[in-house]
């Protein structure tokens, strides 16, 4: 925005000089400058000169403010693929600091439960700060799933056939060729992970103890000690965690290099 209010303040500039100090004619709307004596006695016809270069050079200094940086970037948003790559890296780099603050905190279901059931009620006092971060955390997701989903239809579409080789590359790994599926795969068990124990839909739980009813003795908030012991002892709940928890892990073993990769921070000297 800033560069192009200097270019237009500069053409002003140019063309008040040009009517100023020179006679001037009309060349494609514009003011331009028709002779000098340096460039005259140079042989110069800048009368041509003036009716090829003036008019494009104006016609690109006219364009409206909107149309310049901010626009090109906004653009280059859904365009680009190096941008969509930034983004995916970025908000991965997001993601996977919340999945490292997360495992701390339900690491406390190994000490007494007073430690967890404080942590949950800690979360659940902040209110509509804890709702900002959610809606930011989504926000994050929505961004993550659309870049990896477009770049890997570009990919395809710029080669639609597979290599007659009929081998999967040497260098890339089973995670790396996987990472759509593995990713879909950790959005599945989110959202099941959500309705459990954050929605605590009681349908899916797959006990009859309600678990949005149990309350601490002590303190009277939520036991979500209990909700949790509850909740893992339905086997097939446990067998889709860890099912859920392995793609996670399987997805952030290819995805972890692929950050840093694409942030230009894996380097031989210090990787």
């Amino acid at each position: 925005h800033v560069v192009c209010v200097l270019m237009r303040c500069l053409r002003d500039r140019m063309l008040y000089r040009a009517a100023s100090r020179a006679p001037v004619c009309t060349a494609g709307g514009s003011r331009c400058p028709r002779s000098f004596p340096s460039a005259k006695a140079k042989g110069f016809d800048l009368a041509a000169v003036s009716r090829v270069v003036c008019p494009p050079f104006l016609a690109v200094l006219n364009r409206p403010v909107r149309h310049c940086v901010l626009m090109k970037l906004l653009s280059n948003l859904f365009t680009s693929a190096l941008v969509r790559k930034y983004i995916m890296a970025g908000s991965g780099a997001v993601l996977g600091l919340f999945v490292v603050g997360h495992l701390i905190g339900n690491l406390q279901i190994f000490l007494p439960p007073a430690a967890i059931n404080r942590y949950a009620h800690f979360l659940q006092s902040l209110g509509e700060v804890l709702w900002g971060i959610r809606l930011f955390m989504l926000t994050t997701i929505g961004l993550h799933i659309w870049a990896a989903i477009s770049l890997t239809l570009e990919n395809r579409a710029a080669r639609p056939e597979r290599y007659g080789s009929g081998y999967a590359p040497y260098a890339a790994s089973l995670a790396s060729r996987t990472m759509l599926i593995s990713g879909l795969g950790v959005a599945a068990f989110l959202v099941y992970h959500l309705l459990h124990f954050t929605v605590r839909l009681e349908d899916i739980n797959g006990t009859d103890i309600l678990i949005r009813q149990l309350k601490d003795p002590v303190t009277g908030y939520p036991d979500c000690y209990a909700m949790m012991v509850a909740g893992f002892s339905v086997v097939p709940v446990s067998l889709f965690y860890l099912v859920g928890v392995g793609l996670l892990c399987f997805h952030l073993s290819h995805g972890i290099q692929a950050m840093f990769q694409s942030l230009g921070l894996r380097n031989p000297a210090y990787a």
